[in-house]
């Protein structure tokens, strides 16, 4: 009622004497950090909530809303990070100002343009207002604006383990809560509102949406039925202050003993608010007027001179007026000139609600504000709402915003919740994927109840053979049809045969922006020019389209890089890279191992200087070990030991892309290697790929030494077998498995060129190689060995390319041999094919011991392979590029 409101006593203090151009942290009490702080890394996520129920206001109704949040990562001096994450919480189309969810994201855009040249430069930020000069030069685009600033208060008060609220000097435990009640189509379906608006949740106070025709009937009803509750109206500028009757509808709301009009007339006007209605009783509360703590002057002012400023009301919206710093300077002024003040909603998700209740919890706010609503606003939100209780909401006293269950965002403690469900998954797919349900009925007799993790364990496997080639490919799509897909991709043909697997555009819409954060992480493509060769084999070959796709749409999207696409071929690549690399900082080469250090060798054997082109490979296929990156290091003129040379990955055309090996990845393989300690720590003897994944993408089980996959898409994948040998381990136990070793990865990265700043916390996936390697004389021989055999001997590594094929054959008495078909190295001396193959049995021996070292002691030429040289071409797939390293 408008008696709750302060009394205009004594005289307000000119805004000559104090103004928001002299309101300084110190003088706000807000806390001034002088810890400097580098921009590591700006992250925007989008999201389109459903709204449980329509809100209609004067100037239109909607049932969804687009939410933004930047994040952004803050580095330590010591090397440590903090994330804080903001909202943007704009409307779906320029009604209430003339900001929408697009504009925002293009500000965003420049926002983040200024803040990635900070990060270019190590500029470093202390306290906000050294961080607001960063984008200062925007003008306008306050909801942008506001939602940058509140990640910088998340993080900050994050790494100084309080809440937002204690940095910005609040006061208050608790803070009373209204509701807002939209316009409604009848009286009767209005009063069903305020009834559980009143009754149910016991608001603090209740508005109403009001417009002209739908005004003075309402609000006489609602008081007629509640003559004390706290009742104010909002008209989102829906009264012409110039039209006499619009004025003698706001009049008659005297009547009602309303604590205040919000916002009558339109929203780029203060001047005629306070001339026209200085004769109305009842306070007018200015909203989407006050863009500045400037126009909070303003409007003070002119109530001084045409009325009182016991009728001004300030309705104060942390978005609405660019930040959360800006709504503190409005808060003081209206404090200081008797001014009550409020803070309203913008259907903001709880992370925007629960920025709200820390602001209400400054002392200046003395009226309840929007932050309850009769049912939930979102279908489904993004982490849990404040504590509220009869009229009252708890602030929260967790580090930064203090919120609870957060599911979006890298320092959200719930990311796991976006996990793959395997359980649910599974009866998702035999609900709707024909061919699966055939196949588990076939399987099981029936279709199983599946309801916990070991009900799924239980599943049968799939793999080719059973599943893949036992079905036509519409009945093994989701829905039974093809039609979602927009591109379709074949496997290299390593069986003879393609096959086929459909992409949809949801797996991939967001791949280049994930390909180019690793990059710029691994190799600061946004701050070096780069030349990028694709020297992967095209057509409909997943990871030459993929790629082509991923970087030109980077090179459009970011203007970062220059791509050329030679394809496969190595004379093509060797003409690109001879021809372009001199006109960039750095070239990047998308190539398969061999390929790739053939182009090298055979560049340096021509006499291109290659190591003054600053080359990286980013490797595809097969792993590689350590002594092949030793190798590469030596022939692009890098330093024993450098890590951003080359970079790799862990995937397949069947189950796509799984991990990336990021530079801690790196970092723990080359401990290992430079240490000794990978049989004791892995428990292998050759170097396996590690790579790091995201279980929002993908579940991976290790069953009997496979990795099976499930993974959704349009051939939803449950319990697939990769073939692939390995293991998966979670990132404590990895980094805790390394520390115990005296290894620190983090260290190494600081001293070899990379940011320890930006290690991923995902868990790891450990790949040894194909699982159907051959097995001689009760040994296992991998492909993976016998790599590690040709680098590790100089002999047959300055003579072989490294690619081979490896079969197993019998004698006429029936003894099992080992064979190898080696393709010798371009332009290498002749070698002695003789030599070769002993040194191969000794250096095999050492490697693998066990039964192969006991054979080769006790028997060598049952152990020695039988050798001889082959063209690439005579071992590759009938049907593609690839090396065919079994027989």
């Amino acid at each position: 009622m408008a008696s709750d409101l302060k009394n205009n006593a004594g005289n307000c203090i000119g805004a000559g004497e104090i103004n928001e151009k002299n309101l300084g942290l110190k003088e706000l009490g807000v806390f001034e950090n002088t810890e400097p702080l580098f921009i590591h890394k700006v992250t925007v996520y989008k999201r389109e909530m459903k709204l449980c129920i329509p809100f209609e206001t004067s100037f239109g109704r909607f049932d969804s809303l687009v939410r933004l949040y930047p994040e952004i990562t803050f580095r330590r001096a010591d090397g440590s990070v903090i994330c804080g994450i903001g909202e943007c919480s704009p409307l779906s189309a320029p009604w209430y100002d003339y900001e929408c969810h697009k504009s925002v994201e293009t500000a965003l855009g420049y926002i983040i343009s200024s803040l990635d040249e900070a990060a270019a430069k190590n500029t470093p930020v202390t306290d906000v207002c050294s961080f607001i000069k960063l984008y200062k030069w925007v003008v306008g685009h306050n909801m942008a604006r506001a939602g940058v600033e509140g990640a910088y208060w998340d993080a900050l008060a994050k790494m100084r383990g309080v809440s937002v609220s204690e940095l910005w000097g609040c006061v208050k435990k608790t803070v009373e809560a209204g509701t807002s009640v939209g316009l409604e189509p009848t009286i009767d379906a209005l009063m069903k509102k305020i009834e559980t608006a009143v009754e149910r949740m016991k608001a603090a106070r209740i508005k109403v949406k009001i417009k002209p025709g739908k005004d003075i009937e309402y609000v006489a009803a609602i008081r007629a039925r509640y003559p004390r509750i706290r009742l104010q109206v909002d008209a989102n500028a829906a009264y012409d202050l110039f039209n006499p009757e619009h004025i003698g509808l706001l009049k008659r709301l005297d009547e009602f003993d309303l604590m205040m009009i919000e916002q009558p007339g339109p929203n780029d006007d203060i001047y005629d608010h306070a001339r026209t209605l200085a004769g109305l009783k009842t306070p007018i509360c200015m909203d989407e007027s006050i863009l500045s703590a400037a126009h909070a002057r303003q409007a003070i002012e002119l109530w001084k001179q045409y009325s009182d400023v016991s009728k001004l009301i300030i309705n104060i919206k942390p978005p609405r007026v660019g930040g959360y710093l800006e709504a503190i300077k409005i808060a003081r002024l209206c404090s200081i000139n008797k001014v009550s003040a409020w803070c309203g909603g913008m259907h903001e998700s709880a992370m925007g609600k629960t920025a709200n209740v820390h602001f209400s919890a400054r002392e200046e706010i003395d009226l309840p504000g929007d932050h309850v609503s009769q049912a939930p606003y979102f279908v489904e939100n993004i982490a849990d709402s404040p504590e509220y209780h009869e009229g009252t909401l708890k602030v929260p006293t967790g580090a930064g915003w203090g919120l609870t269950n957060l599911k979006i965002g890298a320092s959200s403690p719930a990311a796991a919740a976006k996990e793959v469900d395997p359980v649910e998954f599974y009866n998702q797919a035999v609900e709707k994927t024909p061919a699966y349900k055939k196949f588990i009925e076939t399987a099981c007799g029936g279709l199983p109840s599946v309801k916990s993790p070991e009900d799924f364990k239980k599943l049968p496997f799939m793999d080719k053979p059973s599943y893949i080639n036992a079905y036509a490919i519409t009945e093994r799509c989701s829905g039974g049809a093809l039609d979602r897909a927009h591109f379709i991709a074949h496997s290299s043909g390593t069986s003879g045969k393609h096959v086929y697997w459909p992409c949809s555009r949801e797996t991939e819409i967001g791949y280049w922006k994930r390909t180019f954060e690793e990059l710029d992480r691994n190799y600061k493509i946004s701050s070096t020019p780069t030349l990028v060769v694709l020297g992967l084999l095209m057509g409909g070959n997943l990871s030459g389209a993929l790629f082509a796709y991923v970087l030109r749409a980077i090179g459009i999207e970011t203007g970062t890089i220059t791509l050329i696409t030679p394809g496969r071929e190595e004379k093509e690549c060797m003409e690109a890279i001879a021809e372009f690399s001199k006109y960039y900082r750095q070239t990047i080469l998308f190539s398969y191992g061999p390929t790739a250090k053939n182009i090298l060798e055979r560049l340096a054997t021509e006499g291109v200087d290659i190591k003054k082109y600053n080359i990286k490979l980013r490797l595809i296929g097969e792993g590689y070990s350590e002594s092949f990156r030793d190798r590469v290091n030596e022939l692009l003129g890098y330093p024993y030991g450098f890590l951003t040379s080359i970079s790799s990955g862990y995937g397949a055309t069947d189950f796509r892309s799984v991990g990336k090996e990021t530079p801690l990845c790196i970092a723990i393989k080359r401990l290992l290697h430079e240490n000794g300690l990978l049989k004791k720590i892995l428990g292998y003897e050759t170097m396996p790929t590690i790579c790091q994944y995201s279980p929002s993408d993908i579940f991976i089980e290790e069953v009997d030494g496979e990795l099976v996959m499930t993974r959704p898409g349009i051939i939803p994948l449950i319990r697939y077998r990769s073939n692939d040998a390995g293991f998966v381990m979670d990132y404590d136990k990895m980094m805790a498995l390394v520390k115990e070793n005296g290894l620190d990865p983090f260290k190494l990265m600081s001293e070899r060129g990379y940011d320890p700043a930006g290690a991923d916390k995902k868990p790891f996936v450990i790949v040894s190689g194909r699982k159907d390697g051959l097995t001689f004389m009760g040994s296992k021989l991998s492909v993976g060995v016998i790599k590690a055999v040709i680098e590790r001997v100089p002999y047959l590594n300055d003579r072989l390319s490294g690619e081979f094929q490896m079969s197993r054959y019998e004698t006429e008495n029936g003894d099992p041999r080992l064979a190898l078909a080696l393709v010798p190295k371009a332009g290498a001396e002749d070698i002695d094919l003789t030599k070769a193959a002993e040194l191969i049995a000794d250096k095999l021996g050492e490697i693998q011991g066990g039964i192969y070292a006991k054979v080769l002691a006790s028997d060598r030429s049952a152990a020695v392979p039988a050798v001889k040289l082959v063209r690439r071409e005579e071992i590759m797939t009938p049907v593609s590029f690839k090396i065919r390293w079994i027989a």
